[in-house]
């Protein structure tokens, strides 16, 4: 049995005991793609679209690449020259090359004019088996290469085909300023590169299980795709997305909930508008105009656990398309809903106009964590003299806020009673965070009362 969906039937095994069926109510369903692209003979692990929107590229555990037109949706060519299964694809920023990465071990390069085969690279060592190639990514000049996977980042001339570096890691993305990349290791530690020296600038510890990391089109963020880590080390059933801020080198933002079941990849739209994540309840679309929660999700099946999981997607760089690859074979084109330019922020999700009002935002390096293991959304605001800061905590689940010292009051509105306020004990910050989280029974030692 494929091992993707052996680990797949298990957990629909637990979900179905558990009872686990409904996608959060705060989605808006999406529940028919534009066009299916079918063609493949097995799963998809790999797409791509050209930069200029018009081709598609898949790679398949069939072992095949597959060249898709995209105004007919028709298959225009076939690659064959891999002997594992393509795990991964990349189009070159001048639109020229293709890079595709396998469990055989190697990457090739393709003229994505010709469909040509340009180049074979060995990403394992010739001293070593085969390893699966796990990620391609060029930099933003095209000047580099990275395939990660097995353990083992090598970085590439493209042009030529030359090693240049190896470093040790899982996943490897370039930064849009050219001169950094970030590796992952151990599906633990983000360490950021400079690509003049190939030495280590900043290294980030997480306590999660890392499944995808993915940097912004503007260079302003990244955001890492985890599942929470069981007591044994290993990665359990629930998942998230952290946002780190690419300037300071901290994580920004946190959301996770029981609907981000199986978080396996995500994927930025080129706009900055959506952030995509594959889960086993659908493709979700976290829009941070909303506060960084998912606001749409795409799934044939609405309310149910799918079947036909999806490993692997991409976004045209208009941000209106996105292909979805699923374990059967088939490639879904779906619509990108536009983002309503006038949506409130987010403490307006759940709250109306019930959090007291406030002048500037608050922005600093404190965190503020709540938990909420409620069947109920949570609006919170944070408050300190005339300034504050909103955010969503979505039913059982986790999010976080970065404020500056100080002294706090703290405000909470929930989704079941939206016109009333309830405040919780007042705090101070200096130097340290805090984490709270909101019981089911009032009471404990963290006091929450209704104050209107």
């Amino acid at each position: 049995m494929n091992r993707k969906v052996g680990i797949l039937v298990a957990i629909l095994t637990i979900a179905l005991s558990l009872g686990y069926f409904t996608v959060s109510k705060a989605s808006n369903i999406i529940d028919k793609p534009m066009r299916v692209l079918k063609g493949h003979e097995q799963s998809i692990g790999a797409v791509a679209f050209s930069n200029d929107g018009l081709k598609l590229f898949t790679g398949s555990k069939d072992k095949t690449i597959g060249v898709w037109d995209i105004s007919s949706g028709q298959l225009t060519n076939t690659l064959t020259d891999h002997t594992g299964e393509v795990t991964a694809i990349a189009v070159s920023p001048d639109n020229e090359l293709l890079a595709s990465g396998s469990d055989d071990g190697t990457v090739r390069l393709w003229s994505t004019e010709s469909n040509k085969l340009m180049n074979t690279l060995s990403h394992m060592p010739k001293t070593k088996d085969r390893g699966e190639v796990m990620s391609l990514d060029f930099s933003v000049k095209g000047n580099f290469l990275a395939s990660a996977g097995a353990g083992i980042v090598v970085i590439w001339n493209p042009h030529n085909g030359k090693e240049i570096k190896r470093l040790n890691g899982s996943m490897a993305r370039f930064l849009p300023d050219g001169k950094h990349i970030v590796v992952v290791s151990k599906s633990q530690f983000i360490s950021f590169y400079d690509t003049d020296t190939w030495s280590i600038k900043q290294t980030i510890e997480d306590t999660n299980v890392i499944k995808d990391i993915k940097v912004s089109s503007d260079g302003s963020g990244a955001i890492i795709v985890f599942l929470k880590k069981k007591a044994n080390g290993k990665a359990g059933l629930y998942g998230g997305i952290e946002m780190i801020n690419l300037s300071s080198y901290k994580i920004v933002h946190e959301y996770s909930d029981k609907n981000l079941m199986l978080s396996v990849t995500g994927e930025f739209s080129p706009d900055g508008n959506f952030f995509a994540l594959c889960t086993v309840r659908g493709v979700f679309l976290i829009e941070f105009a909303a506060g960084g929660v998912p606001t749409y999700v795409l799934t044939e099946t609405p309310n149910a656990l799918i079947s036909d999981m999806s490993w692997s997607m991409a976004f045209n760089n208009n941000s209106d398309l996105l292909a979805v690859g699923y374990d059967s074979g088939k490639v879904s084109i779906w619509g990108v809903p536009k983002p309503d330019k006038n949506q409130k922020a987010a403490k307006q999700i759940v709250s109306g106009n019930v959090l007291p009002a406030f002048n500037t935002e608050l922005k600093g390096n404190n965190v503020v964590r709540i938990r909420n293991p409620n069947d109920f959304k949570v609006s919170v605001g944070l408050r300190s003299a005339s300034s504050g800061k909103d955010f969503v905590v979505a039913e059982h689940g986790i999010a976080s806020s970065f404020v500056p010292d100080g002294p706090y009051e703290i405000f909470f509105v929930y989704s079941n009673k939206p016109e009333a306020l309830f405040k919780g004990d007042d705090f101070t910050l200096k130097g340290n965070g805090i984490e709270i989280q909101i019981i089911k029974v009032v009471g404990g030692n963290y006091g929450i009362k209704q104050v209107k």
